[in-house]
């Protein structure tokens, strides 16, 4: 589900819940931004998980074109009108692609849980591009100036979980494992994040008994995989961009393969 907007998997919830701040058939963008004569696309819900090649974009300067229509980023709200034009000058026969969402039926499980659970409808993005610069913003209100990903800006300037919890410990990802290796006393924690992260075990533990106004059990995924996996097929940006992650959490030392253009913005690696 990463790296696939909210509209892309979750818009058509909104036949669910009209409170959802989801998408509707008359929801459509041109294929340029220019031309007053342009055909529409259209909104529609006959995506299939299918492997996007090439990937949308997750680069500054295409963000900005997606957002924005053009590198005019002067409009108080973005219109959010360029993303059929922006990947259609990346391959003319996946315009359509990029203005389609999943239909209820298609998605069964999430289906059921957005039936049951509330759903985080309005996402911020602090920068208008990929996810490192986002993320220098979450931990410093800034990203810096950085409109890319550049392995030199990437070093902490704090100290990582050691695997002591205390005052400071969050909720986050890591608490899932935490509270299940306190709930059934297992040996050792995973890893030292989740030493490190808030627990929800003391919550879970003051209950009686098991809630029993959820779903037990959920529906069968269907299988909506038209191919099989290309494993021979280029990784895309968010797919080096993991594997950077990987590297810098791996030992930052070992990573001396990236190709930087002049912008700064990461292009490859070998």
């Amino acid at each position: 589900m990463e790296n696939r907007s909210f509209d892309h998997m979750l818009g058509w919830m909104k036949k669910l819940n009209p409170n959802i701040n989801g998408v509707g058939g008359s929801k459509s963008n041109p294929l340029s931004t220019t031309d007053p004569n342009s055909p529409l696309y259209y909104f529609q819900e006959t995506a299939h998980y299918v492997h996007v090649n090439p990937d949308p974009s997750q680069n500054f300067k295409q963000v900005r074109e997606q957002v924005f229509g053009s590198n005019d980023t002067s409009a108080d709200l973005p219109p959010m009108n360029g993303f059929p034009q922006q990947a259609c000058s990346m391959d003319p026969n996946k315009t359509r692609d990029i203005m389609n969402g999943f239909d209820l039926e298609k998605i069964p499980v999430y289906k059921a849980l957005v039936s049951e659970f509330a759903v985080f409808d309005w996402w911020f993005s602090a920068v208008p591009s990929c996810m490192q610069p986002n993320r220098l913003y979450v931990h410093s209100s800034t990203s810096y100036g950085a409109i890319g990903t550049n392995k030199e800006q990437l070093a902490a300037v704090f100290n990582g979980p050691n695997g002591v919890a205390m005052a400071t410990s969050e909720y986050e990802h890591s608490s899932i494992p935490a509270t299940v290796k306190n709930i059934f006393n297992l040996l050792t924690f995973l890893t030292n994040r989740d030493a490190w992260a808030g627990s929800f075990d003391n919550i879970v533990q003051t209950r009686q008994q098991p809630i029993t106004d959820c779903p037990v059990q959920l529906p069968t995924p269907i299988r909506i995989r038209q191919t099989g996996a290309n494993e021979d097929a280029k990784l895309t940006e968010f797919q080096k961009e993991l594997v950077q992650l990987a590297t810098v959490l791996k030992g930052d030392g070992i990573l001396t393969g990236f190709v930087l253009k002049g912008d700064g913005i990461l292009t490859g690696f070998f």
